[in-house]
């Protein structure tokens, strides 16, 4: 126990020492000045609007100094990016958003878009909530802080038009499926490559990527650039 103990204090020395000796890689994104509006209606961009804006752009600017919070995010998105690509769909990263739907306002702080027609096969329905629910799951998993699944439950059964009852044994055999595909280090890795391209595009830095691998001690280093999602090959703006 003593071993274990001492080995995760060295851990975390190395850690502090590679992480001052980087830092300067590190360059905080703008994502305050990238909120797309566009999901807000003329009429609804009342004094309410202006409010809810400039809260999430004083959030965005005190959260996007933090490398924690942006590796969790890349990796959540890009954990949706990566299996969205791994069933062929064409995906558009994007940053910051707010909308009005559902008589409110909305925010997210990232998304992964896939146009798409709705089917109620099986396959469909089960690939659209593995899409959807590997995004916390991956965080949870690779990183051991566990994030709420809720929301992108509860988006899945509202793209899919299915009451969240009717959707429960879908979502638990997705969550069983992807956890043992998470067993697998080429997938990590292609997760994190994805969180990679995540970041390389909406970042416009992939310092926090390095980071994270280096905290949460998953998957490995690459050389800048060298991943398939940064290159363009499945992404779209």
């Amino acid at each position: 126990m003593t071993s274990k103990s001492t080995m995760g204090r060295s851990s975390r020395i190395e850690f502090k020492k590679w992480e001052a000796k980087n830092q300067k890689n590190f360059v905080r994104p703008p994502l305050e000045q990238q909120i797309d509006t566009r999901g807000v209606p003329e009429e609804k961009r009342d004094a309410e609007f202006e409010k809810l804006r400039m809260q999430f752009r004083m959030l965005l600017r005190r959260d996007s100094t933090s490398l924690r919070w942006l590796f969790r995010l890349a990796l959540h998105e890009g954990a949706h990016l990566w299996r969205m690509a791994k069933t062929g769909r064409e995906c558009t990263l994007a940053g910051p958003r707010i909308e009005y739907r559902n008589e409110g306002f909305n925010i997210a702080f990232g998304a992964i878009w896939v146009r798409s027609k709705l089917e109620h096969t099986y396959e469909y329905i089960m690939d659209a909530i593995k899409g959807h629910l590997v995004g916390p799951l991956a965080v949870t998993i690779l990183t051991g802080v566990e994030e709420d699944p809720e929301p992108d439950i509860l988006s899945a059964c509202e793209f899919l038009e299915m009451p969240y009852e009717e959707a429960k044994w879908f979502i638990w055999v997705a969550e069983y499926e992807l956890e043992e595909e998470m067993r697998n280090p080429e997938v990590v890795q292609e997760i994190l490559d994805a969180a990679r391209g995540y970041a390389l595009l909406i970042f416009r830095n992939d310092f926090c990527i390095e980071w994270g691998i280096k905290r949460y001690g998953v998957g490995k280093a690459r050389e800048r650039g060298g991943s398939r999602f940064s290159a363009g090959l499945l992404l779209r703006r």
